[in-house]
């Protein structure tokens, strides 16, 4: 679907905000365990897909967001916190959005898609 090459990844929400465009894509928040820098684990909080990025990802900061459960999760996790975010046109953002979504199925999202929808 994309060359994962295109992703981008900061670690905190304004970082991600200032790093992001208002433009539309997806992006990715989680939690990121690593061992002597390398990766080793991710749980994944939410993922999502917007118009506006920068936009987007500054409704997320913990004194805005409106998710109670992410806000507390964004809150306890903000030393691990990652943010993924890539470009990409409306039509591509929202397949990427359901797969990853069914895929990796973030804590915090409401919607759940199951195979074939």
């Amino acid at each position: 679907m994309l060359d994962a090459n295109i992703w981008r990844a900061t670690r905190s929400l304004s970082g991600a905000a200032l790093l992001a465009a208002r433009t539309p894509g997806v992006y990715a928040i989680g939690r990121v365990d690593r061992l002597h820098g390398l990766p080793v684990g991710a749980e994944w909080a939410y993922v999502g897909r917007t118009d506006s990025l920068r936009r987007r990802l500054l409704e997320h900061e913990p004194s805005v967001e409106t998710n109670p459960g992410l806000r507390g999760w964004l809150r306890s996790n903000r030393d691990k916190l990652e943010v993924w975010l890539l470009t990409a046109d409306a039509s591509i953002s929202r397949r990427l959005e359901r797969v990853l979504i069914r895929e990796i199925q973030p804590l915090f999202n409401r919607i759940r898609y199951h195979e074939g929808n």
